[in-house]
C-alpha cells in the first residue's frame, strides 16, 4: 500500500463542535493533513497534539523541546505536550497528518502512559500504519455524518497507539542488541589472551558479520580489533608491574607472537620500551 499525499487537499478539521454518540474519553478536536508544507519557525507551548510526518524533502526534521534539539529521520511521530515549549521550522516542503486534542486531556494521557519521552521518534510506515492512515483520511469526507466522528476517534487512537507500540519494540530492540554487545565484549575481557573465532562468536548470539560490526561501532569508539590489542596491553601494563617475567614471555603470554612488533606498540602506546616502563614502576615503588 502506497500513500500518496501528491493528491490530498491541505485540510484542517475541526471537530470538536461534532457530537459524539460514544463518550470515549479522547475525543479528536483536530485532524489535518499537509502536503508540500513548509513553515517558518514557530514556538508551541499549549498545544495537545499528533503529528505523523510522512515524508520530506530533507532526511532529519529538526525540533527544539524545552531547548533540547532533536534531529529525526522520517518518517517520524512528533508529539506536542502542554506546558513544554516545542518549536521547529519546516523548510523544506512535507507531508504529514496530525490530530489534536483539548489541552485540558494531557493530564489524564500522561497518567494513561500515552507520551513517550523524548516525544519525537522515527516510525516505520507499514502496511498496517498506511491502511490506518488512508482509514483515517477516508473518514474525514464523511465527518459530519452519525457516527463518523465517533469512529474518527478511536482510528486516531489506534493509529497512535500502534506507533508507540513501534516505539517500544524498537526500544526493546536497541536493549536486546546491547545486552549482545556486552556479552561480547565480556566474552573479550575473558579470552583477549587467545586466539578468537570471530565467525563462531559471532554466530553464537546470533548476528551477521555485518550487523555485528555495525552494531559494535555504536557500542565502542574502538575496532574489536583495536579493544582486543588495548586490552592485551593493559594486562602486559600489569605483568610487568607485578611480575619478575621476561618481556618477551609476557608477550607470548598476553598472544603477541611477534615480540618486536609487541615492543613497538607498546612503545606506542605508553611512550616508553616494555623495560623502561618496569624500571619506572619499580622506581616509584621505592625498589
Amino acid at each position: 500500500m502506497k500513500l500518496d499525499f501528491s493528491k490530498i487537499e491541505w485540510t484542517a478539521l475541526p471537530l470538536a463542535d461534532v457530537k459524539r454518540v460514544v463518550k470515549f474519553p479522547y475525543p479528536l478536536m483536530e485532524i489535518g493533513t499537509i502536503h508540500n508544507h513548509v513553515m517558518r519557525k514557530t514556538l508551541f507551548t499549549n498545544k495537545l497534539e499528533i503529528t505523523i510526518r510522512i515524508s520530506s524533502a530533507e532526511k532529519l526534521a529538526t525540533d527544539i523541546i524545552d531547548g533540547i534539539t532533536y534531529n529525526t529521520p522520517y518518517p517520524n511521530v512528533a508529539v506536542k505536550i502542554p506546558g513544554r515549549e516545542h518549536q521547529y521550522a519546516v523548510s523544506a516542503p512535507r507531508d504529514a497528518i496530525y490530530f489534536s486534542y483539548a489541552a485540558d486531556l494531557a493530564d489524564s494521557m500522561a497518567e494513561a502512559n500515552l507520551f513517550a519521552s523524548p516525544p519525537v521518534w522515527t516510525v516505520k510506515l507499514t502496511t498496517g500504519v498506511k491502511h490506518m492512515i488512508h482509514e483515517l483520511i477516508e473518514l474525514m469526507s464523511h465527518s459530519r455524518e452519525y457516527g463518523i466522528a465517533d469512529r474518527m476517534d478511536l482510528a486516531a487512537f489506534r493509529l497512535y497507539e500502534e506507533l508507540l507500540f513501534m516505539r517500544h519494540d524498537s526500544q526493546h530492540q536497541d536493549e536486546f542488541i546491547e545486552t549482545k554487545m556486552q556479552r561480547i565484549e565480556s566474552y573479550f575481557h575473558i579470552h583477549f589472551n587467545q586466539e578468537i573465532d570471530f565467525d563462531k562468536l559471532i554466530r553464537d548470539n546470533a548476528l551477521s558479520r555485518r550487523s555485528f560490526f555495525r552494531h559494535w561501532k555504536k557500542h565502542s569508539d574502538l575496532s574489536p580489533k583495536l579493544y582486543l590489542q588495548e586490552l592485551k596491553l593493559q594486562e602486559a601494563c600489569r605483568l610487568i608491574s607485578v611480575t619478575d617475567k621476561q618481556i618477551n614471555e609476557i608477550a607470548d603470554l598476553v598472544n603477541f607472537r611477534d615480540f618486536a612488533y609487541f615492543c613497538a606498540l607498546f612503545r606506542k602506546r605508553y611512550g616508553l620500551t616494555p623495560l623502561q616502563y618496569r624500571k619506572q614502576h619499580a622506581d616509584h615503588q621505592g625498589i
